[in-house]
């Protein structure tokens, strides 16, 4: 793990870890009691909880590239069956699907379907946002 990180995850426990204790304590003892379920892209700019001025506990989140829900049969189906636990387990209130202006995934997936060979995994994540510009 990068320096960076471990010194991020010190300053974590040494400043927020301590002023925030008893609220954590309280979250990990009572259990997550969201309003919100967010479904937003997984771009490392883009944070839920900074956008939302949001607190641990606050919304339930699932990120992935292009922010897209697919149909349960498919082999990724971990955002289907978040979505499930959110609304069917949590009972969240509101659904927020989060897109962002300049979206890679978004991007890659109009681009010449030749230049995602070497990654086929996302070249099928993307298929249905490439077949969806295509009938329109």
């Amino acid at each position: 793990m990068p320096h960076r990180l471990l010194r991020g995850h010190e300053k974590y426990r040494r400043k927020v870890l301590a002023r925030e204790k008893d609220f954590l304590k309280q979250l990990a003892s009572e259990g997550q009691n969201p309003s919100t379920l967010l479904i937003g892209c997984s771009d490392s700019r883009v944070v839920p909880e900074l956008l939302t001025s949001s607190a641990p506990g606050d919304i339930f989140v699932v990120r992935n590239i292009a922010n897209q829900m697919r149909p349960l049969e498919h082999a990724h189906a971990s955002a289907g069956a978040a979505l499930e636990y959110a609304v069917q387990y949590l009972k969240v209130q509101n659904l927020i699907v989060c897109g962002h202006y300049g979206c890679g995934g978004v991007r890659a997936a109009m681009e010449e379907e030749a230049q995602l060979e070497s990654m086929p995994t996302l070249k099928e994540w993307l298929q249905p946002i490439r077949a969806s510009a295509q009938s329109c």
